[in-house]
């Protein structure tokens, strides 16, 4: 069994970007259905969830917990996102970023990027645009979803002007293609692998951890705690959190 959640940062349960979100879903679906294997998808769009803004309190750096949490949606959120095994991140150009929403959700979500507490998980990024701009929004959630210590497996986007030049065949084609290599990466049981973004970035993150420990900030207390500090590499990061993971199954 697989479990997806996903999160795109539109107002519209029906917005362009989760509309082509969902079609590659339903195609990951099918797949799954034929190989007689489970998947288990938790889909939200803003309209769906109460997210309130960040009160820049800082807590969440201090102790590791948000005051807003039990105030709004984000504590079943968050346990959700820790559940599952694939995340999306999805989000429509506003200005050559990310929405408003998206960036809201990210802010409530902040602490984690110093912890990458989602080693272990892999995932994707879907954009959509009606004109340009979808590189902007995949290099920011590249970076934000590898500092959660998510690796990435593909980005994935949609431009509607193009959509009404090309042929709906062609689009569909288009779908098809994002699908199967979602699909492959879902239902590959092998270890996730590092890469050298990861690597670098891992090593820059563990230092900061360690400069903290006179501090006994929570983020180095979490680093400490959860083992990260006994591992050279991601890659031995992975190794660690695989082998955990086991354990709890069995």
């Amino acid at each position: 069994m697989k479990r997806v959640f996903v999160f795109i940062g539109s107002q519209k349960y029906d917005s362009y970007t989760a509309q082509f979100t969902r079609q590659i879903l339903d195609r990951v679906q099918k797949g799954f259905e034929s190989s007689k294997e489970e998947l288990i998808v938790e889909f939200y769009t803003s309209k769906d969830l109460n997210i309130k803004s960040c009160q820049s309190c800082l807590n969440c750096f201090i102790n590791g917990t948000c005051p807003l949490d039990i105030t709004d949606d984000m504590a079943q959120i968050k346990s959700k996102i820790m559940q599952s095994d694939f995340i999306i991140f999805g989000s429509p150009v506003y200005a050559h970023n990310v929405s408003g929403d998206m960036k809201k959700f990210i802010d409530r979500i902040s602490s984690w990027t110093h912890l990458l507490i989602l080693a272990g998980k892999s995932g994707a990024i879907i954009s959509s645009t009606l004109n340009n701009g979808n590189m902007f929004v995949h290099d920011y959630l590249y970076k934000i979803m590898s500092y959660l210590g998510i690796k990435i497996v593909g980005k994935f986007s949609a431009t509607k002007i193009d959509q009404m030049i090309q042929d709906e065949e062609s689009f569909q084609n288009e779908i098809d293609i994002y699908a199967k290599n979602l699909l492959r990466h879902m239902l590959d049981e092998k270890m996730i692998r590092s890469d050298n973004y990861l690597e670098r970035l891992f090593q820059v993150m563990k230092q900061n951890a360690k400069d903290q420990e006179l501090m006994g900030t929570y983020e180095y207390t979490f680093w400490k705690e959860a083992g990260y500090l006994n591992c050279d590499t991601f890659e031995e990061l992975l190794q660690f959190v695989d082998q955990k993971q086991k354990l709890v199954k069995h």
